[in-house]
């Protein structure tokens, strides 16, 4: 049974996720309620391909807000297989551009480039240049930076 058997499954699920199994027609439908939203996400028909849409310029107009034809376009998709967002600008932006509550509509959502990571509408990583190389070697960097800018010998413009 893999990904569907029940035993390996809920080793790999995290506690506070409701499991809720159906079958129709022979077929396993798996769905996700997260507590905090009671909205449940759908496990698509290939869950193992993903496809990631960057935000500005892709499903939107730079800095503008999405169609309806994309929105249903990204609906139908989900459906199909696994959905995420990738933008540059942080979650109130998104939502700005993507709708209210946009984490919560496809399982994974990637804001700040990367750095702050949302599955099924749960923070899951925000990371930092600080906390990735930590305060040393901050320091060291910036220490650095500042006697090699000290010692640059700029020519005088007159």
């Amino acid at each position: 049974m893999g990904f569907l058997d029940r035993r390996r499954f809920r080793r790999k699920r995290p506690n506070n996720y409701h499991f809720i199994r159906f079958y129709a027609d022979g077929r396993a439908l798996i769905i996700f309620i997260i507590p905090h939203t009671k909205q449940a996400i759908m496990a698509p028909e290939n869950p193992r391909i993903i496809a990631l849409f960057d935000v500005d310029g892709t499903l939107t107009i730079p800095r503008g807000e999405i169609t309806q034809e994309m929105m249903d376009f990204m609906n139908n998709l989900s459906k199909k297989i696994t959905v995420g967002i990738v933008g540059g600008s942080d979650l109130p932006k998104q939502e700005e551009q993507l709708g209210e509550g946009i984490a919560n509509v496809f399982p994974y959502n990637f804001s700040q480039n990367g750095l702050v990571a949302y599955k099924n509408g749960e923070l899951q990583e925000v990371q930092t240049i600080a906390k990735f190389l930590g305060e040393d070697n901050i320091k060291r960097i910036v220490n650095w930076t500042m006697k090699y800018l000290a010692e640059v010998d700029i020519p005088v413009k007159v």
